[in-house]
C-alpha cells in the first residue's frame, strides 16, 4: 500500500503544472466628433507592462481584440502602445484607415498620450484625459479615455485537482496503517 500511495503522490506532483495567467489591459475611448463612434482596444499580455521601451502592437494581433466598429479603419496600419513607468502608465494609439491617413492619433511623435496614474502591476479602473487628433482635421481636447486592468487567476486544471486529491488519499491512509 505504501508503494501505490507513493506512486500516486509523485504521479499528481509530476502533472501538477500551473495554469496560465494573463493581464488584461481594456482601453476605451467614448465616441469622438461624429466620425469616430466609441471603442474599446483589449491587449492580453503574459504580465504586467513594466518598461518603458513597450514595443508598439499592431490591431491586428493575437493578443489584441477591438470593441466596437471604426468607419474605415484598417486593423493592419493601426496600432497601440502600452508603456508602464513607475507611477504612470501611458497609452499611445494610431488609428489608421488604408494607407495609413490617421483616424485618430494621440499626437505626432507620440506627444499627447493617455496618461494614467497607476503602479506598474495595479489592477483597477483608471481615467485620464488627452487632445487626439487625425488627419481629417478632427482635433478634440480632453477626450477622457479609461483604462481597465485585470490580472486573471489561473485555475488548475480538473485532472490536476484529482491527481493531488489522489496523491492525498493515498499519503493518508499509509499514514493511517503506519499507526
Amino acid at each position: 500500500m505504501k508503494f501505490f500511495a507513493l506512486c500516486a503522490l509523485l504521479l499528481s506532483l509530476s502533472f501538477a503544472r500551473p495554469a496560465e495567467a494573463a493581464i488584461l489591459y481594456e482601453f476605451s475611448l467614448p465616441a469622438t466628433g461624429s466620425y469616430i463612434p466609441a471603442f474599446t482596444i483589449q491587449v492580453e499580455l503574459d504580465s504586467f507592462v513594466t518598461s518603458s521601451t513597450a514595443p508598439w502592437l499592431n490591431l491586428e494581433s493575437s493578443s489584441i481584440t477591438m470593441i466596437g466598429s471604426i468607419p474605415f479603419l484598417s486593423l493592419s496600419d493601426s496600432r497601440i502602445r502600452i508603456v508602464a513607468d513607475g507611477a504612470n502608465t501611458t497609452v499611445h494609439l494610431q488609428l489608421c484607415e488604408e494607407g495609413c491617413a490617421l483616424l485618430l492619433t494621440t499626437g505626432a511623435n507620440e506627444a499627447y498620450p493617455f496618461v494614467f496614474t497607476r503602479g506598474e502591476s495595479e489592477t483597477g479602473s483608471f481615467s485620464a484625459a488627452a487632445v487626439v487628433y487625425s488627419d481629417s482635421q478632427l482635433f478634440t481636447p480632453n477626450v477622457t479615455g479609461t483604462l481597465q486592468v485585470t490580472d486573471t487567476a489561473p485555475v488548475p486544471e480538473p485532472a490536476t485537482l484529482s491527481l493531488v486529491g489522489a496523491g492525498l488519499v493515498g499519503a493518508a491512509v499509509w499514514r493511517k496503517r503506519q499507526r
